[in-house]
C-alpha cells in the first residue's frame, strides 16, 4: 500500500511540475498591418503552420508575434510617480501624479518635434482633450525645473 501511494504522490508531483515551451521567432524583419477590417503581422523565417478559420476570419500562418507598444519612452526621475491613461486614446488623456512638486510642467510634441500643447501641472489629476489632435503618434514630456523628468509615447487613434 505504502508503495502505490509512493507511486501516486511522485506522478502527481511530476505532473504538476511539467514545464510548457512557448513557440518563438527571433527574426531579422517582419511588419505590422492594420486598417478598419482587421490586422496582419508578418515575421520572416517562421515555420508554417495552417490555421484558417472563417466567421470574423481567423488565419495564422506560423508562429505570431503580437504588436508591442511602448509608452514610457525614459524615467530620467525614479522617484516622482505618475500615471498617464488611456493610451491608445481619442478622445482624452489623463496625467495622474501621486505628488506635486513646484515647477512641473507638460508638453505634447509631434514626431517632428514642434510643441503642440504645454501647461503647468497644478493639479495631481489633470485631463487634456486632444479630439483635436491628429491621428497619430506624440510625446509628453514632464519638465521639472526645465529638466525632463519623464517622457511618455502618446497614440491618438
Amino acid at each position: 500500500m505504502k508503495n502505490i501511494l509512493l507511486i501516486i504522490l511522485v506522478t502527481i508531483s511530476i505532473i504538476s511540475v511539467g514545464q510548457t515551451i512557448e513557440r518563438e521567432v527571433i527574426s531579422s524583419n517582419g511588419n505590422f498591418y492594420s486598417n478598419s477590417a482587421g490586422q496582419l503581422s508578418t515575421t520572416l523565417g517562421e515555420i508554417i503552420i495552417s490555421t484558417v478559420s472563417s466567421s470574423i476570419n481567423t488565419l495564422t500562418q506560423g508562429f505570431h508575434q503580437t504588436q508591442i507598444t511602448v509608452t514610457n519612452i525614459k524615467d530620467h526621475q525614479t522617484d516622482f510617480e505618475m500615471n498617464v491613461y488611456p493610451n491608445p486614446t481619442s478622445n482624452f488623456i489623463t496625467i495622474k501624479v501621486k505628488e506635486l512638486k513646484e515647477k512641473t510642467s507638460f508638453s505634447i510634441y509631434t514626431v517632428e518635434g514642434k510643441m503642440i500643447l504645454s501647461n503647468s501641472l497644478t493639479l495631481l489629476e489633470t485631463k487634456l482633450n486632444v479630439v483635436t489632435f491628429a491621428k497619430g503618434n506624440y510625446f509628453l514630456k514632464i519638465t521639472q525645473d526645465k529638466k525632463i523628468i519623464k517622457t511618455y509615447k502618446i497614440i491618438k487613434q
